[in-house]
């Protein structure tokens, strides 16, 4: 802002005010809200040797791997088996669960999602080896297939045995289906494309992103405003979904169930937060993300050289294995005569255990003042028995309980553990939101300091600039009546000269001091 566009009688009042007494200005400090530390106890013994061994190779957060790890064996079960958290009626939920992790550039949230999802890596170099080998038969019978059919032609019709004509009838109406390659994930798919891959590998897939913030915003550009509804129902699990297309036809996916997985950069989080608290975005879709956490950063740091436990590795992906060919019958699930997904219930203690739970978590959603975490926490529905399922299923398939049990008592307190643990990180991640305004200040008040900004600027002259994270005026405005308050400004008289009269602010000269 040039001086030569404040008004003169503006100039005077900056003059008289500079010699009055200003507050000394108080100092800003901001802090993230505490989260509970990821536990050993969280995790299934048959889970915890992997996850520990990266952690410490690594020297990252345990939260980076575990996260994963629980939301790649959601996404194995997928919709092959469900959990009823009552015990008759028939509201179900699916394991398929979206999560994340947050952390600054350099806090090894790639290597650490790559090493949580290995296992997933290995199951589809065998799925590919299996496709391969499943192409050269088809290949063959193809050839088998056309030579019996010139085999049998060779026969005129009049002399061929009743045998031999519907033989050739049944070869030239029925040719061998071309084999599908089986899929457990994608990283960059239109819905369309999912939908085809969710028609062909009807368990589900598993999204994976780098950057989950890029997969959000695209939603958001002109031309994918279905891609945000096709993600809400895809979360639920078991939805019917129908995508018709001018010369694409119509694909029907008869349980559209997608996991979701990626890593987060607090800063480029934050416009996505706030606009999902303030704007129109608010419509359900952040809150889906459950498994999202933003751990401290360690303490320490030490170099760790050894050999990965190749042992750990080979007995998760054993287990990642069994639960990804998925005979949930023979581990005991429940059907009926409605519905074909097989399911599990709590046993009695579980039951009580949940129901006191459960009328608990309707109490505090009641209670929560801020809509966005109030919706949230209202998610835990899925969250904690979709957990328990989990939880189970590894114990089931290690041996841990007898087959045919119900979910037990210990798989649904681990479950509440996780939710315990999550509310704290959502709450952290949300008050980034809820307290948007933080960066706004520390962004602005950098600028007094540096002297970018004159005696006499108004809220339009911060945000004209483009600076990172005052780009918007409600923002900036909010952050001038923080600064407001701690001392670091105060307003001019106003002039009123016809309509709406434009605010100034002063600056305390012990900032630029």
């Amino acid at each position: 802002m040039n001086i030569m566009e404040i008004p003169l009688s503006l100039l005077d009042q900056i003059d008289e005010f500079d010699g009055a007494d200003w507050p000394e200005p108080e100092p800003l400090s901001f802090k993230l809200l505490p989260v509970e530390p990821f536990s050993d106890s969280l995790l299934p013994a048959e889970l915890l040797p992997y996850v520990n061994d990266v952690t410490e190779r690594m020297q990252c957060p345990p939260d980076f791997v575990a996260i994963p790890v629980v939301v790649m064996l959601g996404a194995l079960i997928g919709n092959g088996c469900c959990v009823r958290p009552k015990q008759h009626d028939d509201w179900s939920e699916f394991p398929n669960m979206w999560g994340g992790i947050i952390g600054r550039p350099g806090r090894l949230k790639s290597p650490a999602m790559r090493a949580g999802l290995e296992p997933l890596r290995w199951l589809e170099g065998e799925a590919q080896l299996a496709f391969e080998a499943a192409q050269q038969a088809h290949a063959r019978a193809l050839v088998e297939r056309e030579m019996e059919i010139q085999l049998l032609k060779s026969t005129k019709a009049n002399k061929r045995s009743c045998d031999q004509q519907n033989r050739l009838t049944d070869l030239l109406m029925n040719e061998p289906a071309e084999p599908t390659l089986l899929r457990y994930s994608s990283n960059d798919a239109t819905v369309e494309k999912l939908a085809l891959l969710m028609k062909e590998n009807t368990r589900g897939l598993l999204v994976m992103r780098d950057e989950l913030v890029g997969l959000l915003a695209n939603c958001e550009k002109q031309g994918h405003e279905g891609d945000r509804a096709f993600y809400l129902e895809a979360w639920a699990g078991n939805s019917r979904y129908a995508v018709d297309r001018v010369g694409r036809g119509t694909t029907i996916v008869e349980h559209l169930t997608l996991s979701l997985f990626g890593g987060i950069q607090p800063a480029k989080l934050q416009s996505y937060l706030y606009e999902s608290q303030y704007g129109l975005g608010n419509d359900g879709l952040l809150q889906r993300f459950q498994l999202v956490v933003y751990p401290d950063d360690e303490p320490a740091w030490r170099i760790v050289d050894r050999a990965p436990d190749r042992k750990a590795l080979d007995k998760l992906i054993a287990l990642c294995r069994k639960i990804a060919e998925g005979n949930f019958d023979a581990l005991g699930a429940q059907r009926d005569e409605h519905r074909s997904t097989p399911f599990f219930r709590f046993s009695p203690e579980g039951q009580e255990v949940f129901n006191a739970w459960f009328l608990d978590l309707g109490r505090k959603v009641a209670a929560e003042e801020h809509p966005i975490i109030a919706e949230h926490l209202g998610k835990y529905r899925k969250l904690v028995p979709a957990l328990s399922l989990i939880f189970h299923l590894v114990a089931l398939i290690s041996g841990g309980v007898q087959i045919g049990s119900s979910i037990t008592v210990e798989a649904l307190r681990r479950a509440l553990a996780w939710a315990r643990y999550l509310e704290s990180h959502s709450r952290r991640i949300y008050n980034m939101a809820l307290d948007v305004h933080q960066d706004a200040v520390q962004a602005l008040a950098a600028k007094l300091k540096s002297g970018e900004l004159e005696n006499g600027f108004t809220e339009r002259d911060a945000y004209r600039k483009g600076w990172a994270n005052l780009t918007e005026p409600e923002i900036v405005g909010a952050a001038c009546r923080e600064l407001e308050q701690a001392g670091w400004l105060r307003r001019l008289p106003q002039e009123r000269a016809g309509g709406r009269p434009t605010v100034r602010y002063e600056i305390n000269p012990a900032v630029t001091v």
